[in-house]
């Protein structure tokens, strides 16, 4: 029927394309703000590492 009106799904490679670059700018955005939100320090910190077994953070 969609044929007959002269409509036609893109090929699954186009979507998967399309759906790709979709994806990788939601998630450049999410990355943007998660960085913009954390202080230079916070950022800092993510270049030591994980922290160690006995951090206090992981005292609960």
């Amino acid at each position: 029927m969609a044929v007959r009106a002269g409509l036609e799904l893109s090929a699954f490679s186009t979507l998967d394309a399309m759906a790709s670059v979709i994806h990788k700018e939601v998630n450049a955005s999410i990355c943007a703000g998660i960085h913009d939100g954390m202080s230079a320090v916070e950022r800092a910190g993510l270049l030591l590492g994980p922290p160690r077994p006995n951090h206090p953070w992981l005292r609960v």
